[in-house]
C-alpha cells in the first residue's frame, strides 16, 4: 500500500496532465486530427502512473477535446463550428478595430513618409518582401503585422507604437478569423491585392509623399472594412 498515491494526490496529478494537454490543444501545438503522445510517452514526460494519464485523457474526452480510436490512439477533435452569435460578435469587433486603426494609421503613414529614416524605410520594404514570399498564412500574417508596426515606428513618435502594441494581434483581421475558424475562402486574387495595397503604402513612404501615403493607407483600411461589413451582411447582420 505504501507505493500507492493517495486519491487527492492522484487527482492533483491528473489535473496537471489534463491542463498541460488542454493548453497544447488550445494553442494548436497538437492540432485537430493530431494524435496525442502515447501513454508511455506521457508517463515519462510527466513522471506519473498509467492511471493518472488515463484519467487525464478521460477528462479531455468528457470535455469533447479528444476521441479514442480503437487500435490507433487518442486524437484531437476539431472544434465545433462557431454559433451565429459568435460569428457576428467576431466580425463586429473586427470592423470596430479597423475604424480605430484608421483613426491613427492614416496619420502614421503620413508622418512616416515625412520622418522615416533610410533604415526605417528599408524595414518597411523588407516586410513587404516577406509578405510576397510568405509560404503559409501564418508567415503572411506575421509579415503584415510587422509591416504596420514598422510604419508606426517610422513616425518616430512612441505613442503610435504604444497604440499599435495595445491592439496587438487584433490588427490583422484575417488572422483572427482563421484562428476562430470563421474565415471564408478568400477570392483567388486576394493575396495579390493585399500585397499591392501594402506596396502602394511602401512606395509613397519611400517617396516622402505624405498625402499619397495617407491616401494609400486609407484605401487599404477602407477596402478591408468593406469586406468585413459585407461578411456581416452575408451572415444576416
Amino acid at each position: 500500500m505504501s507505493g500507492q498515491q493517495p486519491p487527492h494526490a492522484r487527482r492533483s496529478l491528473t489535473e496537471t496532465v489534463r491542463e498541460a494537454l488542454a493548453e497544447r490543444i488550445a494553442n494548436e501545438a497538437i492540432g485537430p486530427g493530431d494524435r496525442l503522445p502515447t501513454e508511455r510517452l506521457l508517463m515519462a514526460e510527466f513522471g506519473v502512473s498509467r492511471t493518472v494519464v488515463r484519467d487525464a485523457i478521460a477528462r479531455l474526452r468528457a470535455e469533447g477535446l479528444v476521441d479514442s480510436r480503437q487500435g490507433s490512439g487518442v486524437f484531437v477533435r476539431p472544434p465545433p463550428p462557431p454559433s451565429p452569435t459568435e460569428t457576428m460578435r467576431a466580425l463586429s469587433a473586427i470592423v470596430e478595430t479597423l475604424e480605430v486603426r484608421a483613426a491613427f494609421e492614416i496619420e502614421a503613414a503620413r508622418l512616416a513618409a515625412l520622418r522615416a529614416s533610410p533604415a526605417q524605410a528599408t524595414e518597411i520594404g523588407l516586410c513587404c518582401e516577406e509578405m510576397r514570399d510568405a509560404g503559409t498564412p501564418d508567415a503572411a500574417e506575421s509579415a503584415d503585422l510587422a509591416f504596420h508596426k514598422a510604419i508606426a515606428a517610422a513616425t518616430n513618435n512612441s505613442r503610435f507604437v504604444q497604440l499599435f502594441d495595445f491592439l496587438g494581434a487584433r490588427t490583422i483581421p484575417r488572422a483572427q478569423l482563421r484562428k476562430l475558424r470563421l474565415a471564408p475562402a478568400p477570392p483567388p486574387d486576394y493575396g495579390a491585392q493585399i500585397l499591392r495595397e501594402h506596396q502602394e503604402i511602401r512606395d509613397a513612404i519611400r517617396a516622402g509623399d505624405a498625402n499619397a501615403a495617407g491616401e494609400a493607407m486609407r484605401s487599404h483600411l477602407s477596402t478591408s472594412q468593406e469586406r468585413y461589413v459585407g461578411l456581416i451582411r452575408a451572415t444576416g447582420g
